[in-house]
C-alpha cells in the first residue's frame, strides 16, 4: 500500500515563511511511525507541488486552522479521484463535525497511538470515522524521515527535545491538544544530534534545536 502524507500550506505573509526556513516535523515523523511494508512519501504543500495524479492508496493531510482552506480544497480535489482521504492536526481536533464533511476519517490528539491501528484498518476496509489519539512518551521515539524532506528547506534537520508546554495559557491549544510538558530522554536527544549534525550538505546548513509543542 502506498501513502501520500501532505503538510497543507497556503501563502500567508509576503515573507516569512515563504523563506522556507524550517520544514514541519510532522510529515517526517509520522513516515517514520509507519510499518516497513508500506510504502510512504511527505510532500509540503508550502516548498512543492501536489501530484493529484498520484498512485497512493492513502491521503494523509495534516494542517493548522490557517491552512485550512488549502487542506479542503485537497480534499476535495483527491475525492474526484476517488482517493481516500484522512487528516489530523489541531484544526481537526477542534472542529470534529466539520472535519468529516471533508474528510473520510480524522485523527484528532496526537496521532502516534493510532496511526498503525488507522492503516491496519484501512487496510481491511474497516477504516473509522475518528481516531482518538493519546498522549505518548517521548522514549524511544523514532529518527523522523529527514530522507524525505526535498532540499528547499535551510534547514533540513530538526531535534524533538520537548512536547507540550509549561505554561497554560488560556487562548492556547497546545494545554489540550499536547498535554503536560513531556522531555525527551537526554541520551535520546544528544544521540538525536549525532545524526542531525552528521552529512550536513551545502553551505550555511545546519540542525535546529529547540522545543516542539
Amino acid at each position: 500500500m502506498k501513502i501520500d502524507i501532505i503538510i497543507a500550506y497556503m501563502q500567508r505573509y509576503e515573507f516569512g515563511h515563504e523563506k522556507d526556513f524550517v520544514p514541519p516535523i510532522t510529515g517526517i515523523h509520522l513516515a517514520a511511525l509507519t510499518p516497513a511494508q508500506y510504502t510512504v512519501r511527505v510532500i509540503h504543500q508550502q516548498v512543492e507541488p501536489i501530484d493529484f495524479d498520484t498512485d497512493a492508496d492513502l491521503i494523509a493531510i495534516s494542517f493548522f486552522s490557517g491552512f485550512a482552506p488549502a487542506a479542503f480544497t485537497l480534499a476535495k480535489e483527491f475525492h474526484k479521484r476517488r482517493k481516500t482521504v484522512i487528516a489530523g492536526g489541531p484544526h481537526v481536533t477542534y472542529n470534529i463535525e466539520e472535519s468529516l464533511t471533508h474528510f473520510d476519517a480524522i485523527v484528532t490528539g496526537e496521532a502516534e497511538s493510532v496511526w498503525k491501528e488507522l492503516l491496519a484498518d484501512f487496510c481491511d476496509g474497516k477504516l473509522k470515522p475518528v481516531y482518538k489519539g493519546e498522549p505518548t512518551d517521548l522514549q524511544d521515539i523514532p529518527t523522523p524521515r529527514f530522507d524525505l524532506l526535498p532540499n528547499k528547506f535551510f534547514i533540513r534537520k530538526v531535534i524533538q527535545a520537548t512536547r507540550g508546554c509549561p505554561f497554560t495559557c488560556s487562548f492556547c491549544t497546545v494545554p489540550s491538544l499536547n498535554p503536560g510538558f513531556r522531555l525527551r530522554p537526554v541520551d535520546d536527544v544528544s544521540g538525536m544530534l549525532l545524526i542531525t549534525t552528521s552529512g550536513i550538505g551545502g553551505k550555511g546548513r545546519s540542525c535546529g534545536f529547540g522545543m516542539i509543542t
